[in-house]
C-alpha cells in the first residue's frame, strides 16, 4: 500500500477501523433486511392459505430407456 505524504499511519489505520465497522453494520442491516422480508412473505403465504400446497415440486417425468433411446441389434440375422 502506498502512503500519500502528509497522511499519517495512525490517520490510516482509524480509517481502515471506521471501514470496517461500516462494513459489519452493513452486513447486521442485510441480514435484518432479509428476515423481514422472510417474515412478511410467510405472512403473505398464510393470508392466502398456501399451507395445504406441498413445499416440494412435483417429481421429474420417468422415461423407459429403451423407448427414448433404443438400442441397436449387432446380431446380423436380425436384419
Amino acid at each position: 500500500m502506498v502512503l500519500r505524504e502528509g497522511v499519517s499511519r495512525e490517520t490510516l489505520a482509524i480509517g481502515g477501523v471506521i471501514a470496517d465497522a461500516l462494513t459489519i453494520i452493513a452486513a447486521i442491516l442485510a441480514v435484518v433486511v432479509v428476515e423481514e422480508i422472510t417474515r412478511r412473505q410467510e405472512e403473505a403465504s398464510n393470508s392466502l392459505r398456501l399451507a395445504h400446497i406441498s413445499n416440494h415440486p412435483p417429481p421429474p417425468p420417468t422415461f423407459e430407456a429403451a423407448s427414448v433411446f433404443p438400442m441397436p441389434t449387432l446380431d446380423p440375422r436380425a436384419d
